[in-house]
């Protein structure tokens, strides 16, 4: 489990800290300032991946907004895009499957198929 943001590493920690989650990430978070593209490229996303030796179709991303989605999407890794900021549906529009909260979340995630055999909306 990481961070990957479009944010400054000190942003993040930041928002993290204020949030209570630090001691939850560690060192596993990753910047959008330290790559070479920040989202709607897929290079941050794909940082992580690569630094948890994991492929990225093994990746699950969860995004509030579309340029977040895009890199996701870019990236190959399966895309849930919670509805704060942006609607439902151009979430959907953009490559993710959509949800409304954390739980509803909580419960799309225990009922849904292997991440590598699931699909996603076109």
């Amino acid at each position: 489990m990481c961070v990957a943001s479009n944010g400054s590493r000190e942003e993040i920690v930041f928002r993290l800290k204020v949030a209570g989650l630090i001691e939850r990430f560690g060192d596993a978070i990753f910047s959008g300032t330290e790559v070479p593209h920040p989202k709607p490229a897929p290079d941050v996303y794909l940082a992580a991946a690569q630094a948890f030796q994991t492929p990225p179709a093994r990746c699950v991303v969860i995004e509030d907004s579309i340029l977040g989605v895009t890199a996701g999407v870019r990236a190959g890794m399966t895309v849930y895009g919670h509805a704060t900021f942006n609607s439902a549906e151009s979430l959907q529009a953009a490559g993710a499957i959509p949800f409304a909260n954390m739980l509803e979340l909580k419960m799309i995630l225990n009922n849904a198929e292997p991440v590598s055999t699931h699909e996603r909306p076109q």
